[in-house]
């Protein structure tokens, strides 16, 4: 026989580690260590679709970054567009990246630089 071990609370967010990301249904969750960059509340999000890294920088503008809840997650993102997964991320020039296996086309978005 073959066991798995349950989760906790039953979904990934439970095993989540300092420097993780985990991107449930409706929502994203940060790790401690990556929520230490967060201060301000906010995050924005940046894609780059030909390395599909998925970015995320700490931001203090209401209106361009999405809410950072007290839970350490946001939600109204688009989170259902990306793989559910818990990812290892990155410090790369200010902005928290995972590498994810497929971005979908439906997330809009503006060009920032080339």
């Amino acid at each position: 026989m073959v066991f798995e071990k349950v989760l906790k609370g039953g979904h990934l967010h439970s095993i989540i580690g300092p420097n993780q990301i985990s991107v449930g249904k409706n929502c994203l969750v940060f790790g401690k260590g990556i929520m230490k960059d967060f201060k301000d509340g906010f995050v924005e999000v940046y894609i780059d679709r030909k390395n599909s890294l998925v970015g995320f920088a700490p931001s203090d503008n209401a209106i361009q970054g999405y809410k950072i809840h007290k839970s350490n997650n946001t939600t109204g993102i688009f989170a259902k567009e990306i793989e559910i997964n818990v990812y290892d991320a990155t410090l790369e020039e200010g902005i928290w990246a995972i590498k994810v296996p497929k971005i979908s086309e439906n997330i809009p978005t503006v060009k920032t630089n080339e």
